[in-house]
């Protein structure tokens, strides 16, 4: 009886299996299906009840067992062996997945489109270490200052290598093929220089105009010497022309005098008679030549006083001829140095470049790009093919 018992129980565990295996809810009707997970269940429940299971079947029909209350209290009651009501919810429950955190190239995009329309064109402005932090909104920037806003809020600070477009000229270039989002792109692919008066550039136009300023500096002070020059020039000649009078003047006096000497005839009896012969001839005569001595050496020292003041003259004249000479050069180079100083007052040569962030292509194929620009007002998102060299931002994403 025992072993008939055990018999029992274990086909009707096996029976309930089968059973369960063989119901195809895409293909039983409920009533089907429901007759037979009730015969099912009304074995389990008549083996269950059977106290002979031995050792050997015991844990095959526990195993058994367990899963069959599970499916039971899951699925169906009985009710008198009339009526199963179902407790599943057969509608496929639905579980949200998280949100991907996007890949920072994409945050990048995400970051600088969501700008459009807020942020105008400002030449030359820059963000703030504040704006970077998030702690307020730019309004105004230019293209460099807009990428390097849009990078420096990723990375939660300012990144130098994006300052200007002649610093973004420096990253790793690029092909077009190789383009990925959130790369930069130049319209010229120089950055913007500026040209001091030389022709030296400069990444910043105040650099340019700083460099120019030293130039004219430079020529104010060389101005300034030669003019000093000039004047110093000046007051010689007039010196030099006061002397040459004074000269003159002399020459007329030494003039005077020689003629005064010329025509004073030198008679005997004029000559003082220092001995007691009155009468001695050749006392006379000796006295009378030693006076023509005299009065030929007062005209030769006459006549070199005359020479020397010609000489004197001449060699005035001759430094007045160069001290001339010299400002003229000197007016020349005065010319020369206003005429250069003149090119520095103009204004600086400006060859401009323009920036933007690739964002990917269009449904027709066509490049998209975000950019602060000048033309539009500001922050814009379009299709254009103004970007012509390309660099890499993975240094400036990944540092």
């Amino acid at each position: 009886m025992k072993r008939k018992s055990t018999v029992y129980g274990l086909l009707g565990a096996i029976g309930l299996v089968v059973g369960l295996s063989a119901i195809n809810p895409a293909v039983l009707d409920e009533s089907k299906k429901n007759d037979k997970i009730a015969v099912s269940v009304v074995s389990y429940d008549k083996a269950k009840k059977s106290d002979n299971l031995n050792a050997a079947t015991g844990g095959a029909f526990t195993a058994t067992s367990q899963a069959i209350e599970s499916y039971a209290s899951e699925n169906v009651t009985l009710s008198e062996g009339k009526k199963i009501n179902k407790s599943r919810n057969r509608k496929a429950v639905v579980t949200s997945k998280p949100t991907a955190t996007p890949k920072p190239r994409e945050q990048i995009v995400k970051i600088a489109k969501s700008y459009k329309g807020k942020i105008t064109y400002l030449w030359g402005g820059k963000p703030s270490d504040a704006q970077i932090l998030g702690k307020n909104q730019p309004k105004e920037l230019d293209c460099s200052g807009f990428i390097q806003f849009v990078y420096s809020k990723y990375k939660k600070k300012r990144i130098s290598e994006l300052g200007s477009t002649i610093a973004i000229a420096g990253l790793p270039k690029i092909k077009k093929s190789e383009l990925k989002v959130g790369d930069i792109g130049l319209r010229n692919g120089t950055g913007s220089i500026y040209f001091d008066a030389d022709g030296k550039s400069y990444s910043e136009p105040q650099f340019a105009e700083e460099a120019n300023d030293k130039k004219i500096e430079k020529f104010d002070k060389k101005i300034d010497i030669n003019k000093k020059k000039k004047s110093s020039a000046k007051k010689k000649i007039k010196n030099k022309t006061k002397k040459i009078e004074e000269i003159k003047d002399k020459k007329d006096v030494l003039k005077k005098n020689k003629k005064e000497i010329l025509s004073t005839s030198i008679d005997v009896d004029e000559v003082e008679d220092t001995s007691d012969d009155i009468t001695d001839d050749e006392k006379k005569q000796e006295d009378t030549e030693i006076k023509k001595d005299e009065q030929s050496k007062e005209m030769e020292k006459n006549t070199a006083e005359l020479k020397k003041c010609d000489m004197e003259i001449t060699n005035i004249k001759s430094d007045v001829k160069k001290l001339s000479e010299n400002i003229k050069k000197i007016d020349k180079q005065l010319k020369k140095l206003k005429k250069l100083k003149k090119k520095y007052n103009t204004d600086i040569e400006k060859s401009i470049d323009h920036v933007g962030i690739y964002c990917g292509k269009n449904k027709v194929g066509k490049m998209v790009w975000c950019h602060c620009s000048s033309s539009k007002g500001g922050v814009v998102y379009e299709a254009t093919d103004i970007f012509t060299h390309y660099y890499s931002s993975e240094s400036c994403i990944t540092k």
